[in-house]
């Protein structure tokens, strides 16, 4: 029976302003560390570990592509509202507002009698 090798990764992410091979120090730090007879060199060698940069976005694309998700998540739901639901009386055809009764911005007038029928 074979015995599969276990890689294990060391990923550093990249920046243009650090001047050192972070990687190839790293290598060297492995070698000096876990020498061919220190008990340890089986699992951490050259072959067993494997190094990679990782590249991550910057803020600006974080956060624009966050704000996207939100919106299409809110266009979504408000199209529903518009189209189908324009009244939440439980009687529709009773509804004091002719089935309007969710329509926004709306502005009531109304008049205003004393029972008496003095003005003022």
């Amino acid at each position: 029976m074979q015995e599969t090798e276990k890689h294990h990764m060391v990923q550093s992410t990249y920046s243009k302003s650090v001047a050192t091979n972070v990687g190839k120090k790293f290598l060297s730090l492995l070698d000096k560390c876990f020498p061919p007879d220190h008990q340890l060199h089986k699992i951490l060698n050259r072959i067993t570990i494997k190094i990679s940069y990782s590249c991550m976005p910057n803020i600006k694309q974080v956060i624009s592509s966050h704000n996207k998700s939100i919106m299409k998540k809110a266009m979504k739901t408000e199209e529903p509202a518009q189209n189908n639901m324009n009244c939440n009386y439980r009687k529709k055809m009773k509804c004091p507002l002719e089935g309007n009764c969710l329509t926004s911005k709306v502005v009531y007038q109304t008049t205003v009698t004393r029972q008496d029928n003095l003005q003022e």
